[in-house]
């Protein structure tokens, strides 16, 4: 099992050319050693044409020990597709 604390988004409000920061400390809260994909997703307030509801924009695979926390950090693109 994995626990997501201090979550942190900057800046707090950000132009289409903008960039977004997010980082979030993961923490192995399970009793075996383990992989995990944080996935960060983007909801559009205002779409414009036919949008999902909700757009995944970044991911990153972790490895953590039980008991270990580490600080993941990935930045977007508000107006950029992603893989």
């Amino acid at each position: 099992m994995f626990r997501y604390s201090n979550v942190t988004v900057t800046p707090t409000r950000v132009s289409v050319s903008g960039a977004i920061v997010v980082s979030v400390d993961v923490t192995n809260t399970g009793t075996g050693s383990g992989d995990h994909v944080v996935h960060l997703y983007m909801r559009h307030l205002n779409p414009h044409g036919e949008r999902p509801r909700e757009e995944v924009k970044a991911f990153q695979r972790v490895s953590i020990e039980p008991g270990d926390k580490q600080r993941t950090t990935t930045a977007f693109s508000p107006g950029l597709q992603q893989p």
